[in-house]
This record gives C-alpha cells, structure tokens and sequence, in this order.
C-alpha cells in the first residue's frame, strides 16, 4: 500500500476543510478505499485519508419530528447492522432493513456505515485488477475494456459517459459524433440534424473535405476497422440539405442588430449561420463572383462538388443572410464604413497570398492555390507533359491530382516530411497514388532549373528532419545528397499567407507575432471594441473544420457583445440564454458568467446549475456539461475549438446527465425529463445510460464508400457517391458509443430510490434518485470537498409495503449480480433495480403498468417484463435481464403479500 496521511476529523467542517486542501479522500467504514488502496487500483492515490467515523453525533435512527406524518432520519455513520436489526426500519421501511442486512457478512456490516455504502466505487471486472493494468476509460484511459473483452458482470441497461471519448476529442468543432450516431440508430435523422448542427453548420461539406482526425483515434480500431464517422456525416449533411427549409429556417426571433462578415469561407459562412440563428440581420462580404471562398474556389469539384457549396449558400439565404459579391473590403468598401454601417463586425478573410520560399527562379513557379482557382485556363493544355509539385499537404494532393486529371503524363510530388509523417490525410495521398503520381518525401527545395527563362525542372535536396529535437519546424539539410526532377511546370503548394492588406492604418487593428490579427481566445475579439475576427485571419491557414470551429468562437463572441446569447446554444442545450446565478443555483447555460464564456447548456455543482467547472473558470468556451451536475447538457467545445474538452472535465461531450446537444434533459424530474440527449436511455433522475447495438458491433469491417474507377474519374465529376441512409445507419451501428459500463455496487441504493429518500449533505439536499449519477472516479454527485450528514426518508403512505430482494453468486460477498427494491405505498409505485446499470435504475415502464392495479402473480411477471423493455445487454450479460425480471416480480410479491404470495399467485 501506498504510504498517505490519515485524519480522524473531529467534526464535519474539519472534514470538509481537510478534503479541500489538496490530494485527499474520504472514509467512512474502509470496506471500500482501504481494499482500493491496498491493490492499487485507483488512477491516482491520496495523499491523505479522512476518517470521518470519528466524528460524534452523526450514527442514529429517529422519527422526524419536523416531517409531515413523521419520516425517518438515519445519520450517515449509521451501521448497516444497526438499520437492519432496527424494529421502526424493519416494521415502516422493510425495503432498506433487508437491503442493510443482505450487504456481505456480519463482520462488514457491523463495520460498514451507510454514507460509505452509497458512495462505493464501481464494480468492475477490468478497473478492480489489483494489477492496474487496464488502463480503462474511468482511470483516464480511452475505452472501456467491457466493449471488447468479458463484460459479464457489467451493465445490461448501457453505459456511462464519463469522459470525452477520443472521436469528440479530436474534433476541432466539438461535435458530438457518439451522439448524432446514436440518434441515427435510433431512426431520428432529424435529432441527429439537430445536434451536429449545433457546432458544423455544413456537414454535407465537411464530410466531403475534412481531415477527420476523429477516425484514427475511433476505439474501433481496436478490434477490426474504425468507424467511417465520414461517411456517416456524408448521408447526414446531404439528408440536412434536401431539408434545408427545415434546418436553416429564419430563426423566430430578430435581436434588431446587424453584423458584417468578411469572407464567404467556411469560417465566415459558419460565423454567418450562428449569428443569423441568433436573431441577427447578417450581411456578408466577399470579393469573389461566389460566395464560398476556398470551398467555391480551391478545392476541385471531385472532392468537393460546387453545387453543394451553392446549395448551402442559398440555405442560409433562406435564413436571412444577405451576401454581397464583387465587394472588395479595402477598396471599393472600407473597414470604418463597415463599422459604421453594423453594429458588429467580424473579418473571416482567408489566406489567399503566396508565400516567398527564397529560392533561385522562385518567379518561374507556378503558386498551387493560383493553379487550382484558375483550373479553366490551364485546361487548354498549358500544363505541360511533366509537372513537379512541391509541397506534402491536402492543398498539394489536389493540385498534383488536378494536373494529372488535366492531361500531364508524369506527375512527382516533392516534400519535406518523410512518408509516414506526411501533412495529408491517408485518403488524399491514396488517391494521388491510385492515379499514378510519384510521391518523393523527406525532399527540400534547391533550385529551379531554366534556359531562357523556360522552366527545365528543379534541384532537391535531401531533407535529414523538418523538426529539430523540441518539434519544431526547422528544417536540416544534407547540401552534398542533390536530386534532380525534369518538369515543363513546377506547382508551388508550400504554403499560403494571410493577406491583410485591406486594414488600413486609420483602421488600426492589433497583429500577434506571426502577422496575423489578434483575438482574445474566448471570445474572437480584436483590439478594436465590437470587432471579431475568425478563421485564417487570426490562425493562419486550417482546415475547414477548424474554420468552421473558429467562425463559431467569433459569432459567440459577437452574440454575446450584441446581447444575442450564445450562438450556439440553441439546439445545443441551453437555448443560448444568458446564465443566471451561481454555480450552485445556476441558470439554463449559454451566456456568460462573470468574464467567462457560459456553457451550452451547462451545469455545475447542482443540479441543473450553470456555472460549475465549465461557465465560471473565465477562459473556456463552450460548456461541456461540467462536472457532476445530474442534469448536464451541452455540446461541449472548449480551449478555442481545439478540442471537444479534457479528459478531466467529466463530462464533456453530453454531460454526465441530461444530455448532449439535447437541451430537454436539463429538467429534473419524471420521465419525460430524461435519456433526451445523445440517444441515452432513461436512468435514475437525470442519470441517462447510452447504448449501442449489440449486433452492429460484431461487424468488424467498415463501410466502404463507392468511388470511380480510377480511369474514368474527371476533374468535375465527385469520384465518390453519398451513402445511403441504410448504409449510413448500418454503419452508425458500429459505434461502440464508448462509456464506462460498470456498475452501481451499493445494495442501499435502489432501496433508498424506491423509498424516495433524500441525501442531506453539509451543503444541501439531494433526491436519492439525482444522487447516484457518475462522476471521475466516484459514482455520485458529490463534490471532491462535500460531506454526506443524513438520510432522511419520508413516512410511508402505507406501512410495510416495500422489499428488496438480491441475487449475488455467493452471498459472502458484497456484490449484488442483480437486486430489486419496490415500494407499493400510495398512487405512484416506485420499482428500482441494483447492480444491472451505471446507477439504480429506475423503472419507469414498469411503475406506468402497476400504477392503480391491484397486484397478483401476473400483473408482477408482467411489470418484470415491462422492467427491462429498455435493456441493452451484452451478449454475456443477457442473463442479467433474466434475472431482473425474476427479481422484480418477487419484490413485489414480497411487497404486496409478504415472503409467501397467495396460493393462486
């Protein structure tokens, strides 16, 4: 065992202020953290341990005074042996004296308390190896080994979102990709619509184009193909296109206020659809015949078709954004005559300018970017039989690709990095080589070749490495290793600058070291007061997605400067209203607290509260549905969009609770409040449990685009074909929709739902049914800092008509396979299982079907039967279902007609 300080705190606020100060976690029994601690097991150990046993006055059992019609108090250090062997538990609340008496043997229950056998750390198979070897996804790890390996003992109602998954995290817009997948298994293409557009206004684009650094990192990997999340979102964003008088409607509301974008790019286009859904007038402006900027004009029509740029052109149109063409910003319109005309103005202007390499004949080249706008003219065969391309990016790949497809016998390509490093995504460089273009890497750039001014070729030189040892770009040369490439042409795709040209000096606007505009971080702000600026301007060159990431930045920014709200935070679970309150009391999400940028929809330390981790720190966009809130929503993008959340914001993509991009499940409440986002399954309370398809999964191979043959493929003709809405959805079943798939270990729990018992702790109440909800590495909503003080549960409307009833393998151990507490007091029957799900589950179908019947024999097998009507079963833990449903027809036999059921039951 580790070594660690132990504290025997003399009260509760010693407690609390000694959990405060750093590393240190609480004891209340040591049935549980001393087992942990002695096999190694947790992520990270404490340094110090309070006991909280020592504290006096918290183990009692009492009628509630103050309660209508009584109640019972249990103080948190209560024994387990003592509410099982307590007459008033056992004669009023039966449910929790058998669940107190079925907790292991004698010895634990006459050490363990009741506060420690709620907060218990999740059964595991894989995160309990006193080896640690298992890296999983609630130790910080990226999957939960229960997906692909024995899951016996685990969830058969789903899983857990406790973390990012990689997919999400990779994705520089924060798209919930395991969530828009799961709706589409589901058959609600348009929720899907609803929750990718909630960051990517142009997925039938980016599907097309993106780099999609989600795919590599896929967990899918691990065992067959990743899923082709690119194809996914292809069949999504082409279905969100033909239903774009659905998807980019006017928006309901106008704010009065106006703003200016320039730039038609993708940066621009995205910063105009979140500033118009806001309720903004949107003018934008470009310089080019067509809106699009580099999706119109840089990338060929086979990978990027031109009516698709159009159609989402003439979407937004459809919402009200008024584009003006041939508008030169700079000189036939002004930045200040901009600024007077709007109310907000942001520049998305894109890097269109050639860079200078400072080689011999550099004037002699071809600037690739130039080669691509002008395609037309050098289809009157200028390009020549042999052509040298520089450079090893995606902007290098279609120029290469385009000169083939133009006619050039012999295509070489020449860049810096070596193969395996190369800037370009796998599938760009396949195509360039299924066409027959020689790719020569780790290659630098010496000098061209001429006679008379005619280009002959070029002179390379060996690159050794382009980075020095910190990863830099600094590039080493051998100077005495020369090759020599024979072309009539040589394409020049080393790069592009920004062209700032159009800021004049009484336009003044304040540039970063590298030449570029200057932005606050969150909020996409200039020096210059109301003034944004997005996308190339203030990164330099990007991908389209990251563009669109950070058009979303600047119009959130711009949103909340106008009095708008959030962009974002429409569709994306907090309606883009501006936080209330604190972060304990909280508000909807999506607008600002304090100098911070709200979350969309976020949540905080209470329930449905909007500040907490994500809204109040000050320097994070976005929300990520913040830690511990039962209710969490929102989508999720923070740190400038360069990634969906950290691992150690618990809940990132969809929060741990209501759910992401979803925006309903941000109410506590009755069912209709819950399992509203990312496909997620009703739970306990907010607690919503995600799901896959235990068929799709077995699939290892993944969907395969149908693509031309490669010689019939044509410069403005798509070489793939969109997939099919079968196909997509066939594929979406892969999705491991990866979260952690243990489960809730307490015995006490489901019976303590069932009673309708609320958790008081040193700093408020909390329903038994919102408490149970997981959080890193703990199961419960308590902050690292809190401490649980009672348990008070009401009078029963009629005595005795509760039961809990276990299944565990043997019964000297502490593990309930599956349990089942019920309580038939009143109009509203409560049924809740153990030890089958992330968290007591509430059964909510099964309390619909016995609400205001008499019970019998069948009405209890078929609430057994209505019970895991929502169940998602590995394949190894279907006999979990089985059992449920025999657990809880007897809990309710035994409720109803005590141990022996009537003669006809």
């Amino acid at each position: 065992m580790k070594p660690f300080n132990h504290i025997n705190a003399g009260s509760v606020k010693e407690a609390a202020d000694s959990l405060a100060v750093g590393k240190a976690r609480i004891i209340a029994g040591g049935t549980d953290l001393l087992g942990s601690l002695k096999d190694h097991i947790l992520p990270e150990y404490p340094a110090r341990v309070v006991n909280i046993k020592s504290i006096p006055g918290l183990d009692y059992i009492a009628e509630d005074g103050e309660a209508e019609g009584g109640g019972l108090r249990i103080g948190a250090l209560t024994r387990l042996a003592d509410i099982a062997d307590s007459p008033l538990i056992r004669g009023k609340y039966p449910a929790l004296a058998q669940a107190a008496e079925s907790v292991a043997t004698p010895h634990v229950r006459d050490m363990a308390t009741l506060g420690g056998n709620l907060a218990q750390l999740p059964r595991c198979w894989y995160f309990r190896k006193p080896e640690n070897r298992f890296y999983c996804i609630r130790k910080g790890g990226k999957e939960c080994f229960a997906l692909t390996g024995d899951s016996r003992y685990h969830s058969a109602f789903g899983g857990r979102r406790v973390s990012v998954t990689p997919c999400a995290m990779e994705c520089p817009a924060g798209a919930d990709i395991p969530g828009y997948l799961a709706r589409i298994r589901e058959g609600d293409w348009d929720g899907a619509a609803e929750m990718i557009l909630a960051v990517n206004p142009m997925p039938a684009i980016t599907a097309r184009v993106c780099a999609h650094f989600c795919q590599p990192v896929c967990n899918r990997g691990e065992s067959g193909d990743g899923v082709l999340i690119s194809g996914v979102e292809w069949a999504l964003g082409d279905y969100i296109l033909a239903n774009s008088g659905t998807f980019y409607a006017p928006p309901e509301r106008e704010t009065g206020k106006s703003a200016a974008v320039v730039g038609s790019g993708p940066s621009g286009l995205s910063a105009a659809y979140f500033l118009r859904k806001a309720g903004n007038r949107v003018t934008v402006y470009d310089s080019k015949p067509e809106a699009g900027g580099m999706l119109m004009y840089a990338i060929p029509a086979y990978r990027l078709p031109k009516d698709v740029v159009r159609r989402f052109v003439r979407a937004l149109e459809g919402m009200g954004v008024v584009f003006e063409l041939n508008a030169r910003v700079g000189e036939d319109l002004l930045p200040e005559d901009l600024e007077r005309r709007h109310d907000s103005v942001c520049f998305a202007t894109g890097a269109w300018k050639r860079p200078v390499v400072g080689i011999s004949g550099e004037e002699l080249t071809v600037f690739g970017l130039d080669f691509l706008v002008e395609v037309n003219r050098w289809m009157e065969g200028k390009v020549g039989s042999e052509v040298l391309v520089t450079g090893g990016g995606n902007v290098a790949m279609d120029v290469a690709v385009t000169a083939k497809r133009l006619g050039a016998e012999k295509v070489t390509m020449a860049c810096l990095e070596p193969r395996e490093r190369m800037p370009a995504s796998a599938d760009e460089i396949a195509r360039a080589e299924a066409e027959g273009i020689v790719i020569m890497p780790s290659l630098g750039l010496g000098a061209v070749l001429e006679e008379n001014g005619v280009v002959k070729g070029m002179e390379l030189k060996r690159c050794v490495s382009p980075w020095d040892e910190t990863g830099a770009f600094n590039p080493v040369y051998d100077e005495n290793d020369n090759t020599v490439i024979r072309a009539e042409n040589i394409l020049m795709a080393v790069g592009q600058r920004v062209d700032l040209s159009f800021l004049s000096e009484r336009f003044q606007l304040q540039l970063n070291r590298r030449g570029l505009i200057d932005v606050e971080k969150e909020t996409g702000m200039t020096s210059r007061r109301g003034v944004f600026a997005g996308g190339d301007a203030a990164t330099g060159p990007a991908t389209v997605i990251g563009s669109v990431a950070n058009g979303r930045i600047a119009a959130d920014g711009m949103n909340r400067y106008l009095g708008a709200g959030a962009a974002a935070g429409d569709g994306a679970g907090g309606g883009g209203a501006p936080a209330a309150g604190n972060a304990a009391e909280g508000g909807a999400g999506g607008g600002m607290t304090g100098d911070s940028v709200g979350g969309a929809g976020g949540a905080g330390r209470d329930l449905g509260a909007a500040g907490g981790d994500g809204a109040a720190n000050g320097n994070l966009t976005g929300g990520y549905g913040a830690s511990g809130g039962t209710n969490s929503g929102g989508a999720g993008v923070a740190d400038n969009a360069n990634s969906a959340a950290s691992v150690n914001r618990d809940s990132g993509v969809g929060g741990l609770g209501g759910g992401a991009g979803g925006g309903t499940g941000a109410a506590a409440g009755g069912p209709a409040a819950h399992g509203q986002g990312a496909g997620e399954a009703p739970g306990t309370g907010g607690a919503a449990f995600i799901g896959f398809d235990p068929e799709g999964i077995q699939e290892t191979k993944a969907l395969r685009l149908k693509e031309l043959d490669a010689d019939k493929r044509r410069l403005d003709l798509e070489d793939s074909v969109s997939p099919t809405a079968a196909e997509a959805a066939r594929e979406a079943r892969r999705c491991l929709n990866c979260g952690c798939y243990a489960v809730a270990p307490s015995d006490i729990a489901p019976a303590l739902v069932a009673l309708r018992a609320v958790i008081v702790t040193d700093r408020r109440q909390v329903d038994a049914e919102d408490f149970f909800t997981a959080g890193l590495p703990d199961c419960t909503v308590l902050d690292f800092d809190e401490v649980v003080t009672e348990i008070r549960i009401p009078a029963p409307v009629r005595i005795g008509v509760s039961a809990f009833v276990k299944f565990a393998f043997r019964k000297s151990i502490d593990f309930s396979v599956v349990s089942c507490a019920v309580d038939l007091g009143g109009d509203s029957p409560r049924v809740c299982l153990g030890g089958a799900a992330p968290a007591p589950f509430r059964a909510y179908a099964a309390e619909a079907l016995l609400s205001g019947k008499p019970m019998d024999a069948a009405l209890a097998e078929a609430a057994g039967e209505a019970a895991v009507s929502g169940a998602k079963p590995f394949e190894s833990t279907r006999y979990k279902v089985q059992l449920a449903k025999v657990m809880v027809k007897r809990a309710l036999l035994a409720a109803a007609f005590g141990e022996t059921p009537p003669a006809q039951a």
